[in-house]
């Protein structure tokens, strides 16, 4: 699901479908691009006249609105992992502008795309950066890169964004591990020159490794890709130590002011919001979660040294580069070069492993809890984050205070550019979507839910709207409560209503 700044039209990827439906959810669209014929075994081009092909779901992996031509970018499953692009005020208005291999060609791989700033030596400024998990399906799906730009540009869409003679902007799998070193991209942003992927991974290609959460890191303006870095991302508690190593959601957004003083940072800075799982067993050698979760912050200015201080720390002939699943491992290479923060790569050390961790305690935990969604925003002094459940809960929390609020789990956090725009929360799961708009800290409006079949009959009637008020003497009932360790409230189960218990 993703929403347009402006217009605040949303645009949902399902199964065979893409919705487009107006700020108050009434369907104003929808593509149809599924079933059709297709079979792992043909080509993207599909020409396999002796390949027998059976209709196939098209499921959505990546939706992303490019502004620059205002069009929707839209990436299924199907024909290897192909993209369409589509009329942002007519979704069934759409053409497939290239056979490319974009994103991962089954059901379930995760895929990751968002649109950046790129090589400054383009014709266009931005590219599609995609993250991609290794699928196995079919012969062509090793063809697929792990990380790449992808093109923007009219004459090359959605081709790699620069191919030399013997670099291009794409990271590849090694043959020997793809199988079996199995990669989760979970989130992707820009900062300050670099594109990031958020991401689950095994420690190392040893068998039995745990697996731990890594951010992974090009920077925009290499053309060759020599500056792909990954360092660990750790979410541990003190003192009891546990270790969150499964991350589960990610978003970039403003701190309040004091959280930003916290973190030592202004207000102005971006920070990391993530929500992590434990691992269901104790070693973490399986990378299934357990309900056991929290949420950690990270300031995106320390984490953007942390790359700089494990970089240089390669560059000084220290740990290793390589990874074994992209090249073999090799010693770091000693230089005398002295590494800033806008280090864009060289060809020599690369790619690198960093082992120096972004690492924060949570800010939250939730025992009994799987947390698998996270926005955030701030209002003046507070931060708030709505955490989304495996349950199917959504919790609004702020840096002071948390209650809940109504069910859901997946999310999209539309903001407001002046006072006359409200802000809001858009909740989605494969069934339902709600719109939880809201002007401040303390006024919450929960929309009423629409199941996606009833928004394909074009059954939808326009939402009622009930909300809940609390004033400031009860803010400060509330952080008195979260300073005695109280229980502020219990999940419940009528949409239509916030309740205070």
């Amino acid at each position: 699901m993703t929403v347009h700044d402006y217009t605040e039209r949303i645009y949902i990827g399902s199964v065979n479908r893409i919705y487009q439906l107006s700020r108050d959810l009434k369907q104003e669209d929808v593509a149809t691009m599924g079933p059709k014929y297709d079979s792992p075994q043909c080509p993207v081009t599909q020409v396999c006249p002796n390949e027998p092909k059976r209709p196939t779901d098209y499921y959505n992996k990546a939706l992303v609105v490019d502004y620059s031509q205002s069009k929707l970018i839209a990436c299924g499953s199907l024909f290897q992992g192909t993209c369409t692009v589509h009329d942002l005020n007519q979704v069934s208005n759409y053409e497939t502008p290239a056979n490319e291999s974009v994103v991962a060609n089954n059901a379930t791989a995760s895929t990751v795309a968002f649109i950046a700033p790129g090589p400054k030596n383009l014709p266009r400024t931005h590219v599609l950066y995609v993250g991609v998990s290794y699928t196995g399906n079919g012969p062509y799906s090793p063809h697929v890169p792990a990380v790449s730009s992808r093109s923007l540009d009219p004459s090359n869409t959605f081709e790699i964004a620069h191919s030399g003679v013997t670099t291009e902007t794409k990271i590849m799998l090694n043959s020997m591990f793809r199988e079996i070193y199995p990669i989760t991209y979970v989130y992707g942003f820009s900062s300050k020159g670099f594109s990031y992927f958020v991401t689950v991974q095994k420690m190392s290609t040893d068998l039995p490794r745990p697996f731990i959460s890594k951010l992974v890191r090009v920077c925009q303006r290499d053309v060759h890709y020599y500056s792909y870095t990954e360092v660990p991302l750790v979410c541990r508690s003190s003192p009891d130590g546990i270790d969150y190593n499964l991350v589960q959601s990610a978003y970039v957004g403003k701190p309040g002011s004091e959280l930003a003083k916290s973190l030592g940072i202004s207000a102005q800075e971006s920070v990391l919001f993530a929500v992590f799982a434990k691992s269901k067993d104790e070693e973490g050698i399986y990378n299934k979660p357990s309900p056991n979760s929290a949420l950690c912050v990270y300031a995106l200015s320390a984490v953007h040294r942390k790359f700089t201080q494990n970089i240089q720390h390669c560059f000084n002939g220290y740990g290793e580069l390589g990874m074994d699943f992209i090249y073999p491992s090799q010693p770091c290479y000693p230089t005398q070069l002295q590494i800033n923060d806008d280090f864009c790569g060289m060809d020599v050390n690369t790619p690198l492993a960093g082992s120096m961790a972004v690492e924060a305690a949570p800010v939250l935990r939730f025992p009994g809890v799987l947390l698998t969604a996270v926005a955030a925003t701030s209002s003046h002094d507070s931060t708030m984050a709505f955490l989304g459940t495996s349950q199917g809960h959504l919790k609004k929390s702020g840096y002071h205070f948390i209650f809940y609020l109504i069910s859901y789990f997946v999310f999209y956090l539309r903001r407001g550019e002046s006072r006359s725009h409200r802000r809001a929360v858009y909740c989605s799961t494969g069934f339902q979507i709600c719109r939880v708009p809201w002007r401040d800290g303390y006024t919450v409006y929960v929309c009423c839910l629409l199941p996606l079949e009833t928004i394909e009959r074009k059954e939808v009637e326009p939402c009622t709207v009930n909300k809940s008020v609390f004033r400031e003497s009860q803010v400060l009932a509330i952080k008195q409560e979260m300073r005695t360790g109280q229980r502020l409230c219990d999940a419940f189960h009528d949409p239509s209503l916030v309740s205070f218990h």
